[in-house]
């Protein structure tokens, strides 16, 4: 079982993130992130900072970045990997952030990059989907996986 520090066993096939199909030109994770601290999604400094984190911890090499403050809320970032790219954008009002993982080449590590975030984030709620890019089950959908975590706060 896996346990990305919440309370909540996941079983491994569940979130195994490095377990993208063998002959796949690129590994895409779409997060979504519920019951955020509006403050640190509304905070630029404290998005970019995460975002590098867990580019770091997902052991990408990062290339450049940049982020985005948005008036009334919110804030919109990238960094570019050599790898692809990290994004987020955030809406502080609803608590919510959607996060984007896309790798080609190494597998990085996906799940320490989204543990990072949803701890960064203050996140209760975490929703993942997995596409796996340029594979022949890919042109019909196949081999999508869409799978709801939830932690309590400790």
């Amino acid at each position: 079982m896996t346990n990305l520090g919440g309370k909540k066993k996941i079983q491994p096939d569940a979130f195994a993130l490095a377990n993208f199909p063998k002959r796949t030109l690129g590994r895409h994770i779409l997060a979504e992130f519920w019951g955020c601290d509006p403050d640190r999604l509304d905070d630029c400094t404290h998005i970019e900072q995460t975002m590098l984190d867990a580019a770091r911890r997902a052991e990408a090499t990062i290339i450049t970045h940049s982020f985005h403050q948005f008036a009334p809320q919110g804030v919109s970032g990238a960094v570019i990997i050599a790898e692809s790219h990290l994004s987020i954008h955030t809406w502080p009002e609803l608590g919510y952030a959607a996060v984007d993982l896309f790798t080609c080449g190494k597998e990085l590590a996906g799940e320490a990059a989204l543990t990072t975030l949803r701890d960064g984030l203050a996140a209760t709620q975490l929703s993942v989907l997995r596409i796996p890019r340029g594979t022949p089950e890919t042109k019909h959908a196949e081999g999508l996986r869409r799978v709801r975590l939830a932690w309590q706060k400790s």
